[in-house]
């Protein structure tokens, strides 16, 4: 007997989820968030649980606390660059996973420019060996 995970109740039949949206690459800056959709179909109703890849699609890890359709990013930071976000739907029947979508943080250092003199370099002063 199938066991309907949100209700606990046995479920005679139902459809595997499917997905409908997949997640889409998102390119955002650096202390800013960015934000993932997807959808996906199935009886009963799936959950959803995003997941994180920090290594290409290697590996993939649960977000705590990622179980809406859209999740969030915290505020990011030039080392989430290329990080890798997919959603699992789940049902009694089954489970589907999105494509992965791929996070690519601009960031940019701020170069402080020091002034000099006119004098304090003078070009005439090289010696060429």
């Amino acid at each position: 007997m199938v066991m309907d995970p949100k209700t606990m109740r046995p479920v005679s039949s139902g459809v595997a989820p499917s997905v409908t949206l997949h997640p889409t690459g998102q390119v955002a800056e650096s202390g800013s968030t960015a934000t993932f959709t997807a959808a996906a179909s199935g009886t009963p109703t799936p959950t959803v649980q995003w997941q994180l890849s920090t290594d290409g699609g290697s590996s993939w890890g649960d977000i705590s606390g990622a179980t809406a359709t859209s999740y969030t990013t915290s505020t990011l930071l030039p080392s989430d660059d290329q990080n890798q976000y997919r959603a699992v739907f789940t049902n009694a029947i089954g489970a589907a996973t999105t494509n992965a979508a791929t996070l690519t943080v601009d960031y940019f250092f701020e170069a402080e420019w020091l002034e000099v003199g006119a004098d304090a370099f003078n070009p005439t002063d090289l010696l060429l060996n």
